[in-house]
C-alpha cells in the first residue's frame, strides 16, 4: 500500500515534489489506513502556485514513465583528499543478488560525490527510512554549506558513514558508463549491515516522498452454515 502526504522535498533530481510520511513516530510497525503529513520546514515562505511548473500535456513522457516507478531514496558518500567529503541523494538504484553482489545506479556528472567515488573507487550507499526525510533533504544538495554538518559521521576505509542509518552497503566502484544526462555507477558490494527494527522505506514515486507497506492479508471468509 502506497502512502502520501505533503511537504516540499526531492530525490537526487533537481524538481520540486511533495513529500509524505506514514502514521506515527518514525514511521514503525505496519501499514494502517491514516495518512499524515512530515513536520519539515525548508526555510523559505511558499506563495501560490510554482510558475516554472510545466503543464501535464508538455511534460517529458519518459521522466513521467521514471516517476511512476516507485523507487528507493538512498544517500551515497565517499571522501578523497582532495575533494573532502563528499554526498548526494540517490533514488535509481537497483541490487543484482549473484557472486559478487552488485549495485547500480543512476548519480550526476557534475556531482562532488562522484569526482569522489571515481577517485577513490569506493563508496557507501545508506538506505533511508521514512522517519529520514531530512537526510534526503539535505544530500539533494538543495542549499549552500556542508550536508555533514551537525551530523554523527564516522570515517571508514569506504567512506564516511551516516550513523543514523542503520541499513547500508560498502562498495567497490568496478566500472562507468554515460546513461541520458547521467553516470550509470556499476560497483561491487564488498559489506552489508542490516538494520533492526520495523522502520518502513523511504521511496521516491510521481515527484513526490512516500513509504509503502505490507498489505494487509484479507481475512478468510467464513463458510456458510447450514
Amino acid at each position: 500500500m502506497l502512502r502520501v502526504g505533503t511537504s516540499i522535498g526531492a530525490s537526487f533530481s533537481t524538481s520540486f515534489s511533495t513529500s509524505f510520511s506514514t502514521d506515527g513516530p518514525g514511521a514503525r510497525g505496519p501499514a494502517r489506513g491514516s495518512v499524515r503529513q512530515v513536520p519539515f520546514d525548508d526555510g523559505r515562505q511558499h506563495v501560490g502556485v510554482d510558475p516554472w511548473l510545466v503543464g501535464e500535456e508538455d511534460r517529458d513522457p519518459t521522466r513521467r514513465l521514471r516517476g511512476r516507478l516507485p523507487a528507493p531514496v538512498t544517500v551515497w558518500t565517499a571522501a578523497t583528499r582532495r575533494v573532502g567529503r563528499a554526498g548526494i541523494t540517490v533514488s535509481s538504484v537497483i541490487v543484482a543478488e549473484g557472486e559478487p553482489p552488485e549495485i547500480a545506479g543512476l548519480i550526476g556528472p557534475l556531482s562532488d560525490l562522484w569526482d569522489a567515488a571515481a577517485e577513490s573507487r569506493r563508496f557507501v550507499l545508506h538506505a533511508l527510512t521514512a522517519d529520514q526525510l531530512d537526510l534526503a533533504e539535505r544530500f539533494a544538495l538543495r542549499w549552500p554549506g556542508d550536508p555533514f554538518e551537525g551530523l554523527d559521521v564516522t570515517a571508514t576505509e569506504w567512506g564516511p558513514q551516516l550513523e543514523a542509518v542503520s541499513t547500508r552497503a560498502s562498495c567497490s566502484v568496478i566500472g562507468s558508463s554515460e546513461a541520458g544526462h547521467g553516470i550509470l555507477v556499476r560497483a561491487r558490494v564488498e559489506r552489508v549491515v542490516i538494520g533492526g527494527g520495523t522502520r518502513l522505506p523511504l521511496v521516491h514515486y510521481r515527484g513526490a516522498y512516500a513509504t509503502v507497506g505490507r498489505r494487509p492479508r484479507p481475512r478468510p471468509q467464513e463458510a456458510p452454515k447450514g
